[in-house]
């Protein structure tokens, strides 16, 4: 990328995240090309140049606190109550993220992984 100011990553990277155990967020590894589209349709400001830098690249969004990702699995109304350790634990699902690096943070505790692509198969949940 010459003369391109590269894009960042917004916190230091953990070994391993936290998602909504439930069937519409399973924690699974998605293009990032696609992922890039919808956050782009709910209105949310992705960095220009960003698809072009991780061409290749796959992303998953996780939390690093189990509390924030079981706010996922709630709905709207119970959305910011608080919630403990404990019952969040059954909410969610710990997900590896050692060597992707968090390069979006949604304001709410969640920041998208990105890594690059792993071979069909072979890759980590």
């Amino acid at each position: 990328m010459t003369g391109k100011k590269p894009i960042l990553p917004v916190v230091k990277p953990q070994k391993f995240g936290y998602r909504a155990s439930d069937m519409l967020n399973s924690p699974q590894w998605g293009n990032l090309k696609d992922i890039v589209k919808t956050e782009r349709e709910r209105g949310n400001d992705i960095p220009k140049g960003f698809l072009r830098q991780f061409r290749n690249h796959e992303a998953i969004w996780v939390t690093h606190k189990p509390e924030d990702a079981a706010r996922y699995a709630l709905s709207a109304d119970n959305w910011h109550k608080p919630i403990s350790r404990k019952k969040a634990l059954n909410l969610v699902e710990r997900v590896d993220v050692a060597g992707a690096v968090p390069y979006i943070d949604d304001g709410d505790g969640g920041y998208l992984y990105v890594r690059k692509r792993t071979p069909k198969g072979r890759g980590k949940k």
